[in-house]
């Protein structure tokens, strides 16, 4: 079973299995989350430059971006005791960045500072895409033959045209990416005819690079789709499931009703019988002793 490092981490957001509403809600907050911590940002700078900056605004903006992410998505999330446990670093910086502090101490700098680590949270979703990224179509092991073979065409350019490896370095990622800048250009033939080789070779390599990058991008996308349809085919079902129950309900009620009526019928026809029978032998004790006189 793979590791949840955000969740060990204690910035997982909201989870992936709870409901749509909390999700949405999720991908709001992480939105604002972002330009919380650019402000956590500007106010480190500030707070170590000579700029005079008043930034009891932006902390309480930034703190209160934390606290309603945290108060929110608790709210609204299913599992609460879930998201306490796999956001429990937030919480903790929430307590720790508390706004209404000395402001200028300098424990207070420190602990707004702390707010920084919730880059982590940034920073693990990044290294997920460019591990996903690697692992397909063996991506990896295409980006490490790019790298070697751009260290190799660099040390061919250096020695051919007798200049720095850096040089080499700065013209072979240069050529193979088809940017070209210019500023260090082969100047023998056997130069040229190199960087020629780099140019169509970089066409090929370049697009398998940007190929792989841009397959990840439309399975992210599509995997996506597919866990909408997911989701609209197993409420469509539960819908179909919940409606042929109801469905059932119905026809077990006229089933036994008509089995109701069915009884009532039988009892009025086998007393209206009885009756007529009774009728009848009444008569004929009536014509017997009629007969009889």
């Amino acid at each position: 079973m793979a590791i949840n490092y955000k969740a060990l981490l204690g910035v997982a957001g909201v989870h992936a299995n709870e409901n749509d509403r909390a999700q949405r809600f999720g991908t709001l907050f992480s939105y604002l989350v972002l330009l919380a911590l650019l402000g956590v940002v500007v106010q480190l700078i500030l707070d170590y430059s000579e700029v005079h900056f008043n930034g009891i605004w932006l902390s309480l903006a930034v703190w209160w971006i934390f606290f309603a992410e945290f108060v929110v998505s608790l709210s609204l999330v299913d599992q609460k005791v879930r998201y306490i446990r796999h956001n429990w670093l937030n919480l903790v910086i929430i307590f720790l960045a508390f706004p209404w502090m000395e402001w200028g101490g300098d424990w207070a700098v420190i602990f707004r500072a702390l707010r920084l680590i919730l880059f982590v949270r940034v920073l693990v979703t990044v290294i997920e895409d460019v591990v996903a990224i690697l692992r397909r179509n063996s991506f990896g092991r295409v980006l490490a033959a790019a790298v070697v073979f751009v260290v190799i065409s660099a040390a061919i350019f250096s020695a051919i045209e007798d200049k720095p490896f850096t040089s080499g370095l700065w013209y072979a990622l240069v050529t193979i990416t088809t940017v070209g800048y210019g500023d260090v250009v082969p100047l023998t033939d056997n130069g040229r005819f190199y960087g020629a080789f780099l140019i169509i070779f970089g066409v090929v390599l370049f697009s398998l690079l940007t190929a792989n990058i841009s397959a990840f991008l439309v399975g992210a996308e599509q995997k996506k789709m597919e866990s909408e349809i997911l989701k609209y085919v197993q409420l469509t079902e539960q819908r179909m499931a919940e409606q042929s129950k109801r469905h059932e309900q119905m026809l077990e009620s006229m089933l036994k009703e008509i089995d109701d009526r069915l009884i009532v019928l039988e009892k009025k026809i086998h007393e209206k019988q009885t009756e007529t029978l009774q009728n009848h032998l009444k008569s004929i004790e009536q014509h017997l002793k009629d007969r009889s006189r």
